[in-house]
This record gives structure tokens, C-alpha cells and sequence, in this order.
């Protein structure tokens, strides 16, 4: 019972928390994503 409030409050704070960051997780998330789409095709090239 008492995890489970714990969680829901967590939770909550999470949301809240995420749709005021969700911009700047976006844009890191697509950096990342880029980053690591260009490590690959140079480690494709690299092998191959």
C-alpha cells in the first residue's frame, strides 16, 4: 500500500516534470539518435 503510494506520487511528479522538459528531452533524444546513427555507418563502413 504505502509503495503504492509512493509510486503514484512519483508518477505524478514524472508527468508533470516531463511535459515541462518534453522539448528539451526531444531534442536530446533526436542528438542521440543522430549520433548514434552516425557511429554506426562509420563502423559499417569501417567493417565492411
Amino acid at each position: 500500500m504505502f509503495m503504492s503510494v509512493i509510486f503514484l506520487t512519483l508518477n505524478s511528479v514524472f508527468e508533470t516534470l516531463s511535459e515541462s522538459l518534453m522539448p528539451f528531452f526531444a531534442v536530446k533524444f533526436c542528438f542521440a539518435l543522430i549520433k548514434k546513427t552516425i557511429l554506426f555507418y562509420v563502423l559499417m563502413q569501417l567493417l565492411f
